[in-house]
Parts: structure tokens; sequence; C-alpha cells
């Protein structure tokens, strides 16, 4: 069993672990009395992650991501409200509604980029009685050299855990459980001196709430069993984006480097670290086809909990479904605009996650592929309201969202 330390460190981390690496076999008893102690010793985790992905859905991936251009809106004369109420339907929590409300404030007169600072507030409900709710707001200081931005969420999700890697015996019998979170995340960015298109700051992160497993699914004899945890993190982002465009680029590149330190000093109840990696590049194929290509690497160190390990957001699998120390993904989608307002995507996603960055290219790997509808929501503007079907060799799944993947 891989790990002792962080079974040590953390009982109910290690002991799911442990039972998610094991396969059907005379030894599942002992295993699974082992897990019922090691309960007995506190609940230590769950993913958290699950909870910043539906978070980012909710706000931070529509704001940060897609409503950044000064081309997708026309704010010459004043402010704009956007509002929003846009279906939602993924492989991890099912379906439902998320409602989006911005505003989009008039471009400072000393911003020679004219981006907006955009202001809102969002949700997420799905039948699976999950939900999500926060605000933000995102500004531009000092000529458009200063990009600061600050989140405020509160969810319940109900998500499913499938241990770590891509096999045992969570893989086919994922655990359920609830997480209920409150997410707190500041950002500032500065413009590089003497760079047009670099830019580097630092971020903080901080969350508290209950967890919840429900173990009776497991065994009628086990309870469902809950802590509260707290996770805090201080990190440093880097940035380049060359793209032309933030909502539909047809050219240019957009990389970014993070490393965060999750530690006691910050308020965070485990000592680990993050870094991450990510290159998108798009090639304008012709004046209504575009090559979009994603790279992305991100890794772990130190005490780090299951919950938070890196996970792969592979279209057709469930969130949650590839985690590990390590995780490589790469992904590429054709896009056509063969209308004016209507486009089609074709895509593969593909990854591999192991227990070290050099295992890798022999890891553990996930594959989807798939086809999806675009519309412009509304005239003039570049901004997409898409739907993605996927197809992996064990699901089938459906995506709604506003924007592009990446």
């Amino acid at each position: 069993m891989k790990k002792i330390q962080a079974v040590r460190l953390f009982p109910m981390a290690g002991a799911v672990r442990a039972l998610a690496r094991l396969s059907l076999g005379k030894n599942l008893p002992n295993t699974l009395n082992t897990l019922l102690r090691q309960f007995g010793l506190g609940l230590a985790g769950v993913t958290f992650s699950s909870t910043l992905w539906a978070a980012s859905q909710t706000v931070g991936e529509f704001t940060q991501s897609n409503a950044t251009s000064k081309d997708s809106v026309n704010l010459t004369s004043g402010g704009s409200w956007v509002v929003a109420p846009i279906p939602k339907a993924s492989p991890t929590l099912g379906t439902g509604l998320q409602p989006v409300v911005l505003y989009m404030h008039p471009p400072k007169e000393d911003n020679p980029d004219g981006e907006p600072a955009i202001t809102g507030v969002g949700g997420l409900y799905t039948d699976n009685n999950s939900y999500v709710i926060g605000a933000f707001h995102k500004d531009y200081l000092f000529q458009g050299r200063l990009r600061t931005m600050a989140a405020l969420g509160k969810g319940k999700l109900n998500l499913n855990y499938f241990g770590v890697g891509d096999t045992g015996l969570l893989t086919e019998h994922p655990l359920s459980y609830s997480i209920d979170m409150n997410v707190l995340y500041l950002g500032v960015q500065a413009r590089i001196p003497h760079t047009e298109h670099w830019y580097f700051g630092p971020n903080f992160l901080y969350t508290d709430g209950t967890v919840s497993f429900r173990l009776s699914e497991l065994a009628p004899v086990f309870p469902d069993v809950g802590r509260s945890i707290s996770i805090a993190a201080l990190g440093l982002d880097l940035s380049y984006d060359s793209r032309d465009d933030s909502l539909y680029p047809k050219s240019g590149t957009y990389f970014t480097a993070s490393i965060s330190d999750y530690g006691e000093t910050w308020g965070s109840d485990y000592d680990y670290r993050k870094h991450g990696l990510s290159l998108s590049h798009y090639f304008s194929l012709g004046p209504k086809l575009v090559l979009a290509a994603n790279g992305e690497l991100k890794g772990s160190s130190g005490d780090v909990p299951f919950f938070d390990m890196p996970n792969l957001a592979i279209r057709g699998y469930e969130s949650g479904r590839f985690i590990d120390d390590y995780t490589f993904m790469a992904r590429t989608e054709l896009r056509y605009q063969f209308r004016p307002r209507w486009g089609f995507v074709s895509f593969v996603d593909g990854g591999t996650v192991n227990d070290s960055v050099s295992g890798l290219l022999s890891g553990e790997a996930g594959l989807g592929y798939g086809v999806g509808v675009r519309y412009r929501a509304s005239e003039g503007s570049t901004l997409n309201l898409s739907l993605d079907l996927a197809k992996t060799s064990e699901d089938t799944g459906i995506y709604i969202r506003v924007g592009e993947m990446f």
C-alpha cells in the first residue's frame, strides 16, 4: 500500500486509499474492519476539488474566462446588465439550472484596453439536491496594469468518491458523500514591466465546512459519519495571454503557471503543496475554422489529502473519476462556425494519472471524445452557449454551459 505516512497523518484518507487499491477478494473483510476503526479516529477528508470545480463552473469560469472580452458587449454609453438562466447538465451533478446575473461596468477612461470591471452573482441547483451560490467582482486598475478578483461562495454537493488511480473496489462501487462548504478567494495580478502580455501575482484561498460520508452504502453496519474541515492556501500565478479574443479565440496563446502552499500558517488543517502548468494555443485554419489545443500538468507534494488531489477533467467521466498525485491531460477541439450564430465542435480529451511525474506515461489513462453545438448568445457577441455530447468507455455525458471548454 502506498503512502504509509499519509495513512498515519490522515486516518480516513489512508483507510479509503487502502480500500480503493484492493480488488474484491479474501482480504476485503479485514480491510473493511480496518476502515471502520479508522473512521473512529475521525473523518479526514472528501473531494474538496469538486467543490471548487462546481463553484468555478457557476461563477468563476463564466466570469474569469468568458466575460472579460471588450468585444463581447457594447459598453461605450454606460454599463450593461446580463441576466442568464442557463440549463446545466453533467455526469457529476446531473441536470439543473444555473442562473447568472452580471453587471459590466463602463470601461475606465484611463484603461487603454477598454476591459470592463464585472460584478455578479451566480447559482446552481441540480436534481441530485446539490446547490452553489456565489458573488464576485473583477476589476482592472492603474490603466489596466493591475487585475483583481474577489469571490465568495457557498455550496452543498452530493458526489461520489472513486478512489485513487483506476483500480480497486471503489472504481466500480464509488462511495457517496456530501460536502457543505464556504469559499473565499482573493487574487491580484500585475503586468510585468516592459511586457505586453505577461502578468504575475499572489492569490489566497480559504474554505471551511462539513464533510459527510455515507458508509452505510458499503454495508448497513457502517455508520454515516462527518467532520468539520478547513483548507487554506497562499499561491502565486504567472500568466501569458496573447489571444485575439477571450470568448472565442481564433489565434494566440494562453499560458498559466501556478504554485500554492496549503499549510497551517494560513489556517489549513493540512500541510501540502500543489503546482500546475497549462498551455492553450489557437490555430486559424480559415475564416470559419479553428483548431484549439490544450495541455495541462498538475502535481502535488507533501501530506496532500486525497480530497484535494489533482483531477482529470475528461468530458464523459464524473469529476473525481481519475485522481492521483500527478495528472497530465491533452485536449483538442475543431471548431467550425457554419452560420453567423451557429457552430459545430468535435473534440478529444485524454489524460493519465500516477503517483509520480516519471510514471505518467505508464499511468492509468482515460479517453473521451464527442461532438458539440454552439449558439451565439447575441448578435455581435462571441459568447457561445455550448452543448456537448461526450462518450467514454464507461459512460456517455451531456454538458451544457456558457463559453468554451478552454
